[in-house]
């Protein structure tokens, strides 16, 4: 009996606690600054365009909040009594207007304050369960955001083909946007090239597993349009640097993993894809409804983009006119016309 015992492993159990050890505690620098972009980001998405690409219901109204009471009156409060100046509101196609400057001063000054007092009255040193909950919100307000500004381009439209007026035009009377739009106009291979780009980011942004990767394309290419929107004087400066700056909140928590990997060549740690339900089978829900959504965004912006594309993009109907005409006379009501400068 002693030999047969000799070979039964010796097994020591050691207690152990049934607690999991406390998490640390986030430095007080990250907690405001993430206090400071939830408050922010959140409020940006119900004030600009970001909540209509959201809103991927046909024919749905979505209201501008970001030009209604009271955000106008306290748009103009802060411009007329802080910075004395005299914003208006005015259709211009721009969105770097004095009221977009002074809404986004106005954001800032206020969303800081917000997160100060947040500060001062939680005793939390940290936020796992809303920082999860926070990136889903942003990787979709971002991603359907890539899929509007994507598609229109894959369907050149957003740089539609050169007028013919354009080719008559001297190259000095182009504004610096005038030459990068119709350069890319020119080129519709390359505009869909960069508008794939872009929905590529859109799409891995709305898989839970592929959100890292999603956010690093989304920051490339926004990047990119961010530069373009600044060299070229494209008067869409101020979202688009919304755009990369939303890029790097949601890849920032991961910034010390991709320094390892791609910098001091360390191993890396498997990061689980979040879970959003209590239970395995919520938590499949929730991963089922985040794909439905992508697949219906998707079915919105191609059936739209499409749509346009042929109502009144490259693809749409031509008078049998259409050409660049040398006009020798012109007759009215069987009367010669003389050609006068003041003639429209």
């Amino acid at each position: 009996m002693t030999a047969i015992t000799e070979f039964i492993p010796k097994i020591k159990f050691t207690p152990t606690s049934s607690a999991a050890p406390a998490a640390k505690p986030w430095p007080a620098a990250a907690r405001f600054a993430f206090r400071f972009v939830v408050v922010y980001f959140v409020w940006y998405f119900f004030a600009t365009q970001m909540l209509g690409s959201f809103v991927v219901i046909p024919k749905l109204p979505v209201p501008d909040f970001g030009k209604l009471a009271p955000m106008k009156q306290l748009v103009m409060w802060v411009g007329n009594t802080v910075l004395n100046v005299k914003p208006t509101l005015h259709p211009t196609g721009s969105g770097d207007t004095l009221y977009d400057w002074t809404q986004a001063f106005m954001m800032v000054v206020v969303s800081a304050a917000i997160a100060i007092a947040w500060s001062i009255r939680t005793r939390a040193t940290r936020h796992d369960k809303l920082l999860k909950w926070f990136s889903l919100f942003l990787r979709f307000a971002l991603g359907t955001t890539m899929f509007t500004y994507g598609f229109a381009k894959v369907f050149p439209l957003q740089m539609p083909v050169i007028f013919l007026s354009r080719l008559l035009e001297p190259y000095g009377n182009f504004s610096p946007m005038g030459v990068i739009w119709y350069s890319i106009g020119a080129a519709p291979g390359y505009e869909r090239f960069i508008g794939a780009a872009e929905v590529l980011g859109g799409l891995l942004l709305f898989i839970p597993q592929t959100a890292l990767l999603g956010a690093l394309v989304s920051f490339a290419v926004t990047t990119g349009v961010f530069m373009v929107n600044m060299t070229y004087d494209v008067p869409v400066k101020v979202f688009a640097f919304h755009l990369v700056v939303m890029s790097v909140v949601l890849f920032a928590p991961d910034i010390p993993r991709l320094l390892d990997m791609f910098v001091f060549n360390r191993a890396v740690e498997e990061k689980p894809a979040p879970r959003y339900g209590s239970t395995p089978a919520a938590n499949k829900r929730w991963f089922v409804a985040q794909i439905a959504f992508t697949v219906w965004a998707l079915a919105f912006q191609i059936i739209g983009a499409n749509r346009s594309w042929h109502s009144f993009g490259g693809a749409a109907p031509r008078s049998v006119f259409y050409g660049v005409w040398d006009i020798d006379t012109m007759t009215v009501d069987g009367t010669l016309r003389p050609p006068l400068t003041t003639d429209t």
